[in-house]
């Protein structure tokens, strides 16, 4: 039977589904919106037999298909019994928070009914944690999956504290014997044998809601846990942003040859003649791209590989790959640079470009405006209609200010934070993982992000 939503909530109910299906989900119990019973709680507490507790929301409207309420609502992380009550009670009058009645609002949700849930779960002292996104939310391929990964608690992740190591998986390709994911950022937090178990599990947690999930995972000894998983709110057109435009005679086959690699079947007069086109339209790509000179080795190593090819399914790998590597260009650095240069005496900053990941193109590819650093919710003031958000870390307090700006950049996160989600949500580009933005940037410095394509000859 379907859990119940209006009971549950959108969270709660997504968990009692995975556990339903036999996926491992730390223990938990749901406090039902409306329901208080101290006594009760306390009794279903002991019955964890665990010391600390997660406690999360989970609203009657969240984790749905058009809003993700991502980091809208509290939680609270390792709750002590004497603290569980009052934590639970601020979880469900997080629904009047500002952050809260801002995302209402710009969602169309602010005269609907909504009650809060509240989840208890039994706390996992994670070695290793983080995010995963069963497609690519910035590029919007959904044969990609995207892993974000660091030691210890995930909320530092999702609260955009820290920048992450991000993994890219081709899942077309993630079959036994082909290690097929990349590192974007080289500082490994799991092993190749435990992103491919990670991905594989997320794939089947995809398959059993039929949509595509965003999900927060824990890995403690030895074991994957599934904390929670809700729909994706926001998609992206896959083709022609960057380079695979030169591939746009060939985009529908290109798809069918690797779906069908996938379950076995072969049509060797296409790929034949796909083989050919990929690899004239890699050695076009490296002279385009001949000044990146990362770029260019990355595509040395594609070459020889397809040069070596002789199989069919090597073929189709080598193929699926060239137009992986194509589409990535429109993933580019981001360059932030200074436009008015009168206004500043810093030389660093007059003649050095900021370089950032792109975690929300927004609509434009390249966006002026003044910028205004903001690091506390008292300076949310200071930014008007149309400015630019500097910041270190966007937490989803931010969201009043983020709702004003006419672009987010920030030095630290990864791009699935929970302040990118909703600027992708609200189709404004964001920025993240500058380093130093907020450290060679000044207010009312007038700006230029360039969300940076390669040039199209």
């Amino acid at each position: 039977m379907k859990p119940d939503i209006s009971i549950l909530g959108g969270k709660g109910a997504s968990l009692v589904e995975m556990i339903q299906a036999g996926f491992s989900v730390p223990p938990f119990f749901v406090v039902p919106a409306g329901a208080l019973d101290e006594k009760e709680i306390l009794a279903e507490f002991k019955k964890l037999k665990t010391k600390r507790v997660a406690v999360r929301s989970s609203a009657t409207a969240e984790d749905s298909l058009s809003a993700s309420w991502a980091g809208m609502l509290k939680s609270y992380l390792n709750t002590e019994e004497e603290d569980l009550i009052k934590n639970i009670e601020k979880c469900r009058v997080s629904i009047n928070s500002p952050r809260a009645i801002s995302y209402r609002k710009q969602k169309g949700l602010n005269k609907q009914k909504i009650s809060v849930a509240v989840i208890v779960q039994k706390m996992i002292q994670s070695e290793t944690s983080g995010v995963c996104f069963t497609f690519n939310p910035v590029t919007g391929n959904r044969n990609e999956m995207v892993i974000e990964a660091d030691r210890g608690l995930g909320d530092k992740i999702v609260g955009g504290k820290i920048t992450p190591v991000t993994y890219t998986i081709n899942k077309k390709l993630l079959i036994p014997g082909i290690n097929s994911f990349r590192v974007v950022i080289h500082r490994q937090k799991l092993s190749n044998r435990q992103i491919i178990k990670l991905a594989e599990l997320c794939q089947k947690i995809e398959k059993l809601f039929k949509y595509s999930q965003d999900i927060e995972w824990a890995f403690a000894k030895g074991k994957f846990y599934i904390l929670q998983s809700r729909p994706i709110t926001t998609f992206v057109g896959n083709w022609g942003a960057g380079l695979d435009y030169l591939l746009k005679d060939c985009w529908n086959g290109l798809d069918k040859i690797v779906e069908d690699n996938f379950y076995g079947r072969h049509n060797k007069k296409l790929i034949t003649s796909l083989s050919a086109k990929v690899f004239l339209a890699l050695n076009e790509a490296v002279l385009i791209m001949k000044k990146y000179g990362d770029w260019v080795k990355k595509a040395k190593v594609i070459k020889e590989f397809g040069a070596s090819a002789k199989s069919l399914n090597a073929r189709v790998i080598f193929i699926d790959a060239v137009t992986q590597f194509l589409r990535e260009t429109s993933m580019g650095a981001v360059k932030i640079v200074k436009v008015n240069k009168a206004k500043t005496t810093d030389k660093k900053t007059a003649t050095e470009d900021i370089k950032g990941v792109v975690a929300s193109a927004g609509k434009l590819v390249a966006v002026n405006g003044t910028a205004k650093i903001i690091f506390r919710e008292d300076d949310f003031s200071k930014i008007k209609k149309g400015d630019i958000l500097i910041t270190k870390e966007t937490s989803s307090d931010f969201l009043p200010a983020i709702i004003k700006a006419k672009a987010i950049v920030t030095d630290l996160g990864g791009i699935l934070c929970h302040a990118a989600i909703v600027a992708r949500e609200l189709k404004k580009p964001c920025i993240v993982g500058t380093k130093i933005a907020t450290q060679v940037l000044k207010d009312g410095d007038s700006i230029e992000v360039q969300i940076s394509h390669f040039k199209r000859y």
